[in-house]
């Protein structure tokens, strides 16, 4: 017959899990923002780019100076670096708040 162990609250613990679940809220909501705004402007592009009308400027000799595509592929690249550098905060973030509970 196994033994049972008596349960033990850890008060400590269950404030650094709550914390840890915040943070993790935080990050996900971020995260979820961030995606939807790639998605949008990649839906944005692929709609540009079946419709074929021209969206930018050309100078005097009818070269393209600048197209829509080429403004839409840059904001999806800023999108994902945002996307990076918001998980590599919540990376810190999450070590900070754990090397902060481990003194208290």
């Amino acid at each position: 017959m196994p033994t049972k162990l008596p349960f033990v609250f850890s008060q400590r613990g269950y404030i650094y899990q709550s914390g840890l679940d915040c943070i993790r809220l935080a990050a996900r909501s971020g995260q979820n923002s961030l995606q939807e705004a790639i998605s949008s402007k990649e839906m944005e592009l692929k709609t540009y780019e079946e419709g074929g009308v021209f969206v930018g400027e050309r100078d005097e000799d009818g070269d393209v100076l600048w197209e829509k595509n080429e403004i839409l592929e840059l904001d999806i690249e800023r999108l994902q670096e945002a996307l990076l550098e918001l998980r590599r905060s919540f990376v810190l973030t999450a070590y900070h708040y754990w090397e902060t509970s481990v003194y208290k």
